[in-house]
């Protein structure tokens, strides 16, 4: 709220200024979000009020970005209280509307109010409801701010979406007698010759689990196989999400098959072939 004097009897008439949120260093980095690791959209905004509205759109036909984990950050040195402060979550978010709280930077009943935060969030290239095809030419991203007088502002920043050829990496977890955990990973394929043996136990504490990492998408599917070339049908199969744990015990794989065949496949077609034996043990 600002004041003005009116030229007829000194009056003083209350008005007030709409500040448009500002925007600063909106990207993608890197440009290229179909790689290993994906991309990371960041940038920071400073608004008159502290709940903002954000939505990330891919410019033309405007689907929505969804993301993978957000964090929320301010420095200590732009907060009026000195205190760094931070939120993370590590859900997928639909980035379309999302209210976002800023961080106030000036003392509760300054001289005008003001709010800011830095956002960041990882990114595959993944939008609502389709995948954006490859494409050498690039794509804009489009950052919309709107805050609650209904100010809004924009920016954008451009990205690529290439071939993703980097396979799944399948991680393998056991515990041992003496209570510690041995963890062996594989990218690509082992061989037989080189298989591991897995122990299946009666408890969570006493068997192996698998996990798998996808550098791009983050989800793909798994089979289990037995490892013997005349045998096509799967043992088990089932979708796999970024550090999901799947117990060994769990997959009920008979124990009669001299090694196994896991295949871990990206929905590309980028695969990894992990090969094991299996014991029991209590």
């Amino acid at each position: 709220m600002d004041w003005n004097e009116s030229p007829v009897g000194g009056t003083q008439v209350a008005f007030t200024i709409k500040r448009s949120p500002v925007i600063s260093d909106f990207a993608v980095s890197p440009s290229t979000v179909s790689g290993p690791g994906g991309a990371v959209i960041a940038f920071t905004v400073e608004a008159a009020s502290a709940d903002v509205a954000c939505d990330v759109f891919v410019a033309g036909s405007s689907p929505t970005a969804v993301t993978r984990g957000l964090i929320r950050h301010l420095a200590g040195s732009e907060s009026y209280t000195g205190i760094e402060q931070y939120d993370y979550s590590t859900a997928f978010s639909t980035w379309s509307a999302l209210t976002w709280t800023l961080y106030r930077t000036t003392a509760p009943a300054g001289a005008g109010d003001a709010y800011k935060a830095s956002f960041a969030a990882g990114w595959a290239g993944g939008v609502l409801g389709t995948e954006l095809p490859v494409s050498t030419a690039p794509y804009t991203l489009v950052l919309r701010v709107t805050d609650a007088n209904g100010s809004s502002a924009e920016s954008s920043a451009e990205f690529y979406v290439l071939p993703d050829t980097v396979p799944p990496v399948i991680i393998w977890r056991e515990p041992w007698w003496d209570g510690s955990v041995h963890e062996r990973n594989v990218q690509g394929t082992n061989t037989p010759e080189t298989a591991s043996w897995l122990h299946v136990g009666d408890s969570t504490s006493s068997s192996a689990e698998f996990q798998f990492y996808d550098a791009g998408r983050g989800v793909g599917t798994f089979s289990i196989y037995s490892a013997t070339a005349s045998e096509t049908a799967p043992y088990f199969s089932a979708r796999f999400v970024n550090g999901q744990a799947f117990l060994l015990s769990g997959l009920l794989l008979p124990e009669d098959a001299t090694s196994y065949r896991l295949v871990a496949e990206d929905g590309l077609g980028n695969a990894t072939t992990a090969y094991f034996h299996l014991e029991r043990h209590p």
